[in-house]
């Protein structure tokens, strides 16, 4: 059984507790057992009410079991689990009696839809309860009423922001916004469900606040079309087109407001089944399986390992990197002394900590206080001071073998022999770094991407010098800090930057052929990049590029020899937006090209007729080739933890699968035909690799599961 019912003083306890599992999730066989409850309940003359409650520590409800979803095998069924998960909430909202939702952990998904036909949410203070209804990141909508309840309880706003945008919302802001009617501490839950079915509290419940400009826009036809249509613009302006799921929950939510609740549902189930068989609903589902399973790996098959807890840090260098990174150990409760070489590189560093804490506060995501607090966590220093006390140093400065290695050395004589001693490094060689160490088998290196507060990827490099203890340790931490960690092998260019450097210099070899930055850019959001390749290269700095791709190319040899264009913008000084001059500048507010710079390359950009396929081919296909190398290399262990880095450190499209999910989608024998044609016409730079001529070879797949 998976509801236990308990009745105190006419008051049913429903108690849920999925047998054999560590979390509550809403299955068919699970809703049917619910409803089969609360039929039963209903049936109970003398009941005042029901409370539904868990057992599970920190998990309310954490949504639907995705496995379920991932299991229709076309529409009809899609619309038909849709329609019969609907059955719940509303069964509950006709019942007799009231009903009070007690939640306390991660209520999500199918576990808000369920509650949003409660009479009555309360909801604990404790920073693990959180309420969303994220599933139009795996492709669909909430199928469960969602799209129709939610707007009536919170207006049509903030429902539009938290089901379009995927939201998962502190219950802080949910007792704001009307979502839960009260927040209590853990301890008292239970007794204040009791006590508001008992003195009748849920009849005086809170109606949410309008505006009058909120009664306006959202209480009339007329204001609600202005809504959906910016909310529509907004949407194509984010994605592109590229991902059905919102579009087609903003006309389900408008399609309840106005034709209600019973036609609503009808078109919510529609909407539900008509998602849940595209492509992109598989591919987002199967990333959420991915991820989960990269959540488990521990960075090493040894299950004996005793993890170093990470309790005081130092971080050298408060440089952007170094200032994120300190940010980052402080919000999670870490202490962390900053070092930099002079008072006023640590001044900026600090400014941009407390700008990154203010972002928060300004968000309601933190109180002033809890900034301070943070903020205090912070010791900034121009000397190994306390550092002996450290568990762990992340070093962050300038991207030079020399200076690092000196910097290392220095630093086994200021930290106790357990401190793990990481760094930050892009592309040099963990082995080089820790050349002048004498325990080299606690250096690791630990490359956040930029900016840290935003970009969720960490490779952890490891070295056949690292040991296992250092590797676990880093894993577990780089989880623990909200990041997603990828081990990878100690070689040039790591794993991200050595697959992104050979589409760069192909964009660059595109505009040698006439076709202007903002055009290839463009090319490359239509495939659903972030960002073109020139506003990355101004983003990331086009300095720091030509340093990777050099060493890259010491490395690799002509296949990755670099465009002489990168070479002549630095030597003129263009270095991207860290000082304003690159393939874009600013005009006002205005981005445009900076036509100055064809000058310094000695061309400029034709006038295009159209737009060919194979510009985005070759782009794309150099980073497939490219990623095929890195798994033949075992650069990364699978396919899928490869996906991870790239959607995580580079924004590679999710709706796509991944890297190599889309390689997976178009055939081996597709990429091995196409990487031929690129290599006849244009050299060595396409030749393909022998990870797939050996999987065409034997008929075998990227992925074994479809």
């Amino acid at each position: 059984m998976t509801f236990h019912v308990e009745t105190k003083n006419n008051i049913a306890i429903v108690n849920f507790d999925l047998e054999g599992e560590k979390i509550n999730k809403i299955s068919t066989p699970v809703g049917e057992e619910l409803e089969k409850v609360v039929k039963e309940l209903s049936k109970q003359t003398l009941l005042k009410g029901m409370i539904l409650i868990s057992s599970k520590p920190d998990i309310f409800i954490a949504g639907a079991d995705i496995n379920e979803i991932l299991a229709i095998q076309n529409v009809e069924e899609g619309i038909q689990k849709s329609a019969h998960a609907q059955r719940l909430p509303t069964l509950i909202e006709s019942l007799p009696f009231p009903t009070v939702a007690a939640i306390d952990g991660a209520c999500l998904g199918g576990g808000l839809e369920l509650v949003l036909g409660f009479t009555y949410r309360i909801a604990t203070n404790s920073d693990k309860t959180k309420l969303g209804l994220p599933e139009v990141s795996l492709g669909i909508l909430p199928g469960m009423g969602g799209c129709c309840r939610l707007p009536e309880v919170v207006g049509l706003r903030p429902a539009l922001d938290m089901i379009l945008g995927a939201k998962v919302w502190p219950a802080i802001k949910c007792l704001k916004t009307g979502l839960v009617d009260e927040m209590v501490p853990k301890e008292l839950l239970l007794s204040r469900a009791i006590e508001v079915i008992e003195k009748g509290l849920w009849k005086k419940r809170k109606k949410s606040k309008f505006s009058l400009l909120n009664l306006l826009l959202e209480k009339n036809r007329l204001g609600r079309s202005f809504i959906y249509k910016k909310a529509k613009e907004s949407i194509l302006q984010k994605t592109r087109g590229h991902y059905p799921a919102p579009l087609k929950a903003l006309d389900v939510i408008y399609e309840c407001l106005d034709r209600g609740l019973t036609d609503g549902l009808k078109k919510e189930s529609e909407g539900f089944g008509l998602l849940v068989e595209t492509e992109t609903c598989k591919n987002l589902i199967g990333l959420f399986f991915q991820r989960e399973a990269t959540k488990k790996l521990t960075g090493s098959s040894n299950t004996s390992l005793k993890l170093q807890k990470i309790k005081h840090s130092a971080v050298i260098g408060a440089g952007a990197m170094g200032a994120g990174i300190a940010q980052l150990l402080s919000f999670k409760n870490i202490s962390v002394r900053l070092k930099d070489v002079n008072e006023l590189a640590l001044g900026k560093g600090l400014a941009v900590c407390r700008k990154l804490y203010q972002e928060l506060v300004d968000r309601r995501h933190l109180t002033s206080r809890e900034l301070d607090q943070k903020m205090f966590l912070i010791g900034p220093t121009t000397e190994f001071r306390g550092f002996k006390r450290v568990d762990l140093v992340i070093e962050a400065v300038v991207e030079d073998l020399a200076v690092k290695q000196k910097l290392f050395s220095a630093l086994e004589s200021s930290v106790s022999k357990d401190a793990i001693l990481a760094t930050n490094t892009s592309s040099l060689s963990i082995s080089d770094i820790a050349a002048q160490c004498q325990y080299k088998d606690r250096v690791v290196g630990m490359h956040f991407f930029n900016p840290v507060h935003k970009m969720p990827l960490v490779e952890i490099i490891v070295d056949p010098i690292t040991s296992d203890q250092t590797v676990v340790t880093i894993v577990e931490l780089t989880k623990q800090l909200g990041k997603v960690p990828v081990v990878v092998k100690n070689k040039p260019g790591f794993l991200v930057n050595r697959i992104l450097m050979p589409y760069m210099n192909e964009a660059a070899y595109l505009l040698e052929e006439g076709i202007a930055p903002s055009i290839i850019d463009d090319v490359m959001l239509d495939f659903g990049m972030p960002m073109g390749p020139f506003t990355l290269l101004d983003s990331v700095g086009i300095d720091i590029a030509q340093k990777a791709a050099h060493v890259l190319h010491q490395t690799f040899g002509d296949r990755m020899k670099v465009h002489p264009i990168l070479d002549q913008v630095i030597q003129a000084g263009y270095y991207g937006n860290k000082n304003q001059k690159g393939f874009y500048k600013r005009e006002g507010k205005r981005r445009v090209e900076n036509k100055a710079i064809y000058s310094v390359i000695g061309f400029k950009p034709k006038e295009q007729e159209y737009i060919s396929d194979e510009w985005e081919t070759r782009m794309v296909f150099q980073m497939i080739n490219e990623a095929a190398l890195c798994l033949e290399e075992k650069i990364v262990a699978s396919p899928g933890e490869l996906d991870m880095a790239m959607i995580f450190g580079i924004g590679f499209p999710p709706f796509r699968g991944g890297l190599m999910r889309y390689a997976h989608k178009l055939g081996v024998e597709k990429v091995v035909s196409e990487l031929d044609i690129l290599h006849r016409r244009y050299g060595e730079r396409f030749k393909p690799a022998s990870y797939f001529k050996n999987l065409a070879a034997q008929g075998g797949k990227i992925y074994a599961d479809n």
